[in-house]
């Protein structure tokens, strides 16, 4: 749906099986070793975040809301992440965990308070891509330097795209009730108005690719470090300029309903960088198979990284997916 900065005909094939799909959350503060929480180092496989947090809340006879996570991680992978749960839920949520063939703990931690969402330094990424004899290194010595357009991945907007019509509808319909629609779990509406903005981004950092300027700053930027960015789009004027400010107008032209309706939602704007720059990225090759592994930041997808190689033959669809490395 969004151009990437290159055109590559080059296929190769990715996801044949969980373990080809890796992700380890990389822990952004540390222990305060009270015991008012137990934090789960936890291993899932062909899981989602939700699911697994739905199964400890039952087995623990205690509400979803009181299981702390950092981020939503993929269904169809082999992922590490952080859980927290009240310490007085100890004993049944591992009971419940060591019955689980597809869930492994790997270690536990205390800490006084449950586990937030956003509170992750980023993610480690190790994936397998088969039938990769077109991936060049130079192509890979490249995206290490240059890095990709950082869209928001496909996952986001849900198995062709239900999760954005979803939240088109709901905004439709909370406009025209004047904010008294039905009631949501705050749960989804933030995943509604999440997927929003997202997509008002994705229109602009198109519309930044297409110019061929994603990668540099131009006038009128708005920077954070060294890094120009656009808009998470909410109530607050943009602070953008010049030229910068002429392309972002033009991509969010024909959506302007959604702009108004995420401003009386209130969102406030916030900014995201245009580029994505993987951290540490190297790969092995053996034959058309080749290993990459590389860090991301908090918030950024690797399918978006992956999409500047060429195109992917899925081995599994995640339709149940909502984020990747959130």
């Amino acid at each position: 749906m969004w151009p990437n900065s290159t055109e590559s005909d080059v296929e190769f094939a990715f996801k044949r099986q969980p373990e080809d799909f890796r992700v380890t959350e990389l822990r952004s503060s540390s222990f305060d070793h009270r015991p008012l929480h137990v934090y789960l180092w936890l291993q899932k496989r062909d899981r989602t975040t939700i699911d697994v947090v739905r199964q400890l809340a039952q087995a623990a006879a205690q509400p979803e809301s009181s299981i702390g996570y950092a981020g939503m991680k993929d269904r169809f992978a082999l992922t590490q992440q952080w859980l927290s749960i009240p310490s007085d839920a100890r004993a049944a949520v591992q009971a419940e965990i060591e019955q689980d063939a597809s869930l492994k703990l790997l270690a536990t931690a205390a800490h006084g308070r449950k586990l937030r969402r956003g509170e992750l330094q980023g993610n480690r990424f190790g994936i397998v891509l088969h039938d990769a004899s077109g991936v060049t290194d130079t192509t890979l010595a490249r995206l290490a330097h240059t890095g990709a357009p950082n869209y928001f991945g496909s996952q986001r907007f849900g198995h062709n795209h239900q999760n954005l019509e979803r939240a088109e509808r709901w905004l439709e319909q909370r406009q025209t009730a004047r904010g008294r629609g039905r009631q949501i779990k705050s749960f989804t509406k933030g995943l509604h108005l999440s997927v929003l903005r997202s997509f008002l981004f994705n229109e602009v950092l198109a519309a930044r690719v297409r110019e061929d300027c994603w990668n540099r700053i131009i006038e009128g930027d708005l920077c954070v470090g060294a890094n120009a960015t656009a808009p998470l789009w909410g109530r607050g004027r943009s602070t953008t300029a010049g030229l910068a400010a002429q392309i972002e107008s033009a991509a969010l032209q024909a959506h302007q309903a959604l702009c108004q309706g995420l401003e009386h939602a209130g969102v406030k704007q916030a900014r995201r960088a245009l580029v994505l720059r993987p951290q540490r990225l190297r790969w092995l090759r053996n034959a058309d198979v080749i290993t990459l592994c590389f860090d991301l930041p908090s918030g950024s997808y690797a399918t978006s990284l992956l999409a500047e190689l060429g195109r992917a033959r899925l081995g599994s669809l995640d339709a149940d997916n909502l984020e990747l490395a959130s």
